[in-house]
């Protein structure tokens, strides 16, 4: 029998709420990984271990990767708290997990994210893909190939 962190799991059901996820995803979830805690923290953990598009969150069933990364959430707004990140920052952010399970669910019936959904999913984790209100960012290294192929600046700021 699993060990339950039972401050974990009303965590991650305010998270949850607060995003509007609906009711039975967030039981059907919070259930998921009530039962098998143990695995889910530790794929949670691991979950982008490895190379695109090998991450060992993709060899899981699409309702496991969704168990798996709504419980990364509580990771994700610790770090948005140790940020100083406004909660609505978060919120607004996360919520692009919660259309992608929708997305989902409108072409399966059924729970769940696809594998690319989850492969996309990382830039949110790795707080490289954020929102404010309507507006969504993402956070990335501009490598100005022109140079080395042209031999000379194409863009100039």
């Amino acid at each position: 029998m699993d060990q339950v962190d039972h401050k974990s799991i009303v965590e991650l059901e305010n998270i949850l709420i607060a995003v509007n996820f609906s009711h039975k995803v967030t039981s059907e979830v919070l259930e998921a990984i009530k039962n098998r805690f143990n695995f889910i923290e530790s794929a949670a953990i691991e979950a982008y271990d490895g190379e695109i598009p090998n991450f060992k969150l993709c060899e899981q069933d699409p309702f496991t990767r969704l168990s798996i990364l709504c419980f990364k959430l509580i990771e994700l707004k610790q770090n948005y708290n140790a940020n100083h990140i406004p909660e609505s920052v978060f919120i607004d952010s996360v919520a692009d997990l919660k259309l992608r399970q929708e997305l989902y669910f409108d072409e399966t019936k059924s729970f769940g994210l696809s594998i690319d959904d989850s492969i996309w999913l990382r830039h949110l984790f790795n707080m490289h893909l954020f929102k404010l209100n309507s507006l969504q960012f993402q956070i990335f290294e501009m490598k100005y190939l022109e140079q080395e192929l042209l031999g000379e600046e194409y863009m100039v700021f």
